[in-house]
This record gives C-alpha cells, structure tokens and sequence, in this order.
C-alpha cells in the first residue's frame, strides 16, 4: 500500500499548492466567505468530525447550553477553522505589518513586557483557539519568538507551513527532540510559544479540565521549575467585527513544595484551569474534535 499512500500524499500536496496559487489572489473578503462556506460544508460532510464535536462539548457543557445550542456551537467550531484556513492561506502573500492589522486590540501586554524584562525566558501558553498561528506572527514583531511545532506526516506540507512562520519571524523548534533548542532559546531571553490543550505523547499526567480527568504535557512546568523562566498565557480570539483580539493573564506564580510531583501538578493545572476559562469564553472557537479525554486513568497512574 506504499504506492497508494504515496499517490494520496501527491494529490493532497498537489491540489493544496493550486488551492494556495488561487486563495492568494482573490480578495480577502472573497476568501473570508469561502472559508465560512467552507467550514458549514465540512461540519455537514466530515460525520466522524461532526460528532466527536458535538460529544465533546456536551461533556464540557451539558449544564449550560442545550442541544440546539451545542448544534450551533458546533457549526460554528466549523465555520472559524474554514475560515482561519482560508484566510492563512490569503495572509501569506501579504506583508507582514498587513497581516497583523488584522488584530485590532490587545489587552495586558504589559504582563508579557514584565516577563521579557526578568531575562530568563517566557513560556507562553496558549491553546488551539482563534487563529493560533497569527498570534505567533503578532508577538514575534515585538519580540524574538520560537514556536514548538508538531513535524506533519508530509515533509513537504511541513516545509510550507513552517516557511509562512518563518517568514513572519518566528523560529521553529520541531516537538519532540525539541528540550536543548527549548533551553537555548530561554537563555537567550525568546517567548516561546506552546500549545498546551491536547492529549499529547507519554509525559503527562492527569489534572481536571471541565471537571473531567484530562491527561496533560507536564514539559512546560517541568522546563519552567527548572529554569525559573516565565510562565504567561497569551490567547488570540475572533471579536464581532471578524478582527482579532489578543488577551495576555499575568505571569503564573507558583511556590516550590519538597516534592516535585507536586509542584508540576500544582503548575499543570493552574494553565489548565486558565485555558479552559478561556474556551468557556469562547466555545465557537476551540477545536472541540480534538479527542480531548481520550487518555483515561485506567491506563496509568494518576
């Protein structure tokens, strides 16, 4: 079956370069639409999406909204991740200061400013929500940035993806073999950025997201007891107007017990709690397919 994957992987390459050659030249209005267009077909046709959606925010949500409701939340979960792809796409034949006046407010970046100022280093957590990748983009035109990215199956799709942060100044530091090239960029004073919302690889544990067991990377806390860096959440989200917002919470304090299990858990779960706030806020706008709760403690320890 080697040959038929390899086949697959050429066509998706193939239409996306033609996809890319058409989104970068229409208007951005134009695109905008198309991704909305693009997002209610998906929630339509990808079935599997659709109800992995649906299940997750029912458990996250069950007391709050009704199913009518988690229907439209859902649909629009959709609708903003066709329209963040679109729109990536069209942003990376535009100038950088272009790109980032498509964030019209930022609220507490004096909380980041007063990290950068300690020099040793700021781990800015953040989350898959609003459009991730433009809130690199904004921070990296203040200052030196490096994100941690997850290497795609395809080398030549993750070569393109990489190149458009680059370009917008950011340095990729690969998952994975990533904690020298981490600790480098801390020394040398860089806001790194983390995703820190997924049920991601073996070191983890488990700390309480929507009141549900969630297993969690413990490597920002690990890196940050470590070091003593700073440890800042930072989110992007789409305002009414289609603009985007960035909201940056002051820096995690935390205290150092004797036992380091504990501090890490204590720290894991304090940026935990600080996400889901955020996703509380803004449910339409998280990536509600992502299998959140798969890892269970049947499985390990807690």
């Amino acid at each position: 079956m080697q040959w038929f994957k390899k086949i697959k992987n050429n066509c998706i390459f193939g239409g996306l370069k033609i996809l890319i050659f058409t989104l970068q030249k229409l208007p951005f209005g134009m695109v905008s639409v198309a991704g909305k267009q693009l997002g209610q077909w998906a929630f339509y046709i990808a079935q599997g999406e659709r109800k992995k959606t649906i299940q997750n925010l029912k458990l996250a949500f069950k007391d709050k909204y009704s199913e009518k409701e988690i229907n439209e939340i859902a649909k629009s979960v959709f609708v903003n991740l066709g329209k963040n792809f679109f729109e990536m796409i069209n942003w990376s034949a535009w100038s950088k200061d272009r790109v980032l006046k498509q964030i019209v407010r930022h609220y507490g970046f004096e909380h980041l400013q007063s990290a950068v100022n300690k020099k040793k280093g700021v781990l800015a957590v953040t989350a898959h929500l609003g459009n991730w990748e433009l809130l690199a983009a904004y921070i990296s035109a203040i200052f030196p940035v490096a994100v941690i990215a997850q290497k795609l199956y395809d080398p030549r799709l993750n070569q393109m993806i990489n190149q458009f942060r680059e370009n917008w100044g950011c340095e990729i530091i690969q998952r994975g073999a990533a904690l020298k090239k981490i600790l480098k960029a801390l020394k040398n004073n860089k806001v790194i950025g983390v995703l820190a919302d997924q049920d991601t690889g073996n070191d983890g544990i488990f700390v309480h997201f929507f009141n549900k067991l969630a297993w969690t990377q413990t490597g920002i806390a690990r890196i940050a007891i470590k070091t003593g860096c700073a440890i800042v959440p930072v989110f992007i989200v789409r305002g009414a107007s289609g603009q985007f917002e960035i909201h940056i919470e002051s820096e995690i304090h935390y205290s150092l017990a004797d036992d380091e299990s504990t501090n890490i858990r204590n720290l894991v779960q304090q940026y935990t709690e600080i996400i889901q706030n955020y996703v509380s806020r803004f449910p339409d706008q998280w990536v509600w397919m992502h299998e959140r709760w798969r890892t269970q403690p049947i499985r390990h320890e807690i």
